[in-house]
């Protein structure tokens, strides 16, 4: 049963006040079930109040996303931009600077569209929120 229903089987209200509607923390440990529209029910489990932080308890990705994943942007990595600073001046850039880059567009992959649906349920931030190419 999804969280929603369930809170109120139970007679709990949650109130908040502006902005978009969060998990609340209520206290360490505390779990809540979520159910996407796609995949298995995930457990949320706060870890801590200030900051606000949850754990997703099961695998987020399916294996198959996850090799979809990086299939599909292992062609397009490349060393991160960066600024070199004076105290950097000739020293290699495995010295100062290791990370790879690329930004995955949703486009029309449905696999993408399927884990962005997921990030949706799971933040309760609407997709018009969160960062799109498509």
């Amino acid at each position: 049963m999804p969280a929603g229903p369930a809170l109120l089987a139970a007679n709990i209200v949650l109130l908040y006040e502006g902005g978009a509607f969060m998990w609340p923390g209520v206290k360490l440990n505390h779990t809540w079930s979520v159910t996407p529209r796609s995949g298995p029910p995930l457990t949320l489990r706060t870890l801590s109040l200030v900051p606000l932080v949850f754990e997703v308890v099961e695998d987020f990705l399916t294996p198959r996303e996850a090799a979809s994943i990086i299939d599909a942007s292992l062609p397009h990595m490349a060393q991160s931009g960066v600024s070199l600073m004076d105290k950097d001046k000739g020293k290699k850039a495995t010295e100062w600077r290791t990370s790879w880059t690329y930004f995955l567009p949703t486009k029309a992959d449905k696999t993408m569209i399927t884990i962005d649906e997921r990030v949706e349920d799971i933040t309760r931030a609407p997709l018009t929120h969160q960062v799109r190419t498509r």
